[in-house]
């Protein structure tokens, strides 16, 4: 089962849901928040992803939940959309 919850370090929303293998919980990104705020800010996806030495479609899997961001992309993400 799949839950949303707040991370304090990235200043985001996060989806919890289990582990594939283990059945533990596990944090992860939600891309259409991320997209969202990033939307909001005015910013796009190809000039966030030459400011994070990142690819726009690795950014857009991200922001889709094709693709799972480690938190130190996250946490550079916010960084940069919340200026």
């Amino acid at each position: 089962m799949t839950r949303l919850v707040y991370d304090k370090a990235t200043r985001t929303i996060m989806r919890e849901e289990p582990c594939s293998r283990c059945g533990q919980p596990v944090k992860r990104v939600d891309g259409k928040n991320l997209r969202f705020i990033r939307t909001q800010a005015g910013i796009g996806l190809r000039e966030l992803g030459r400011q994070l030495k990142l690819s726009a479609p690795y950014l857009s899997d991200v922001e889709l939940n094709r693709r799972h961001a480690t938190d130190k992309i996250v946490a550079e993400y916010m960084k940069l959309v919340r200026r």
